[in-house]
């Protein structure tokens, strides 16, 4: 499996965003310098608070987001699995179950 490092992805999002340099710096509250020592992969971020306010400033999506905190070294900020979207909506379905048989039941009170 390849793997992208920080500085490829941080360079493909910069790109498509058409972001400048001192601009993310600023984003993420780091000297120009070391944005472009991401980019040239001179070295990754120490700081997970850094590549969060990059993905934010480049408006990545939840998955692309995961995607440059790995290859910065973080754990993920998303999860993304199925599974988890199903739980999550199993439990919306139970709670808009239970609000409906509330407000029935007020109906049933006020009649």
């Amino acid at each position: 499996m390849t793997t992208t490092s920080f500085g490829e992805l941080l360079l493909k999002y910069m790109d498509r965003a058409n972001a400048r340099v001192d601009k993310l710096a600023e984003a993420a509250e780091v000297s120009r310098q070391t944005v472009i020592s991401w980019k040239k992969d001179s070295f990754n971020p120490r700081n997970r608070g850094k590549v969060l306010a990059c993905a934010k400033f480049l408006k990545l999506t939840e998955e692309e987001t995961n995607l440059l905190l790995v290859a910065a070294g973080f754990a993920e900020e998303y999860v993304l699995n199925e599974l988890a979207g199903n739980m999550l909506l199993d439990e919306t379905d139970l709670f808009i179950q239970s609000e409906i048989k509330k407000r029935l039941s007020n109906l049933k009170t006020f009649s």
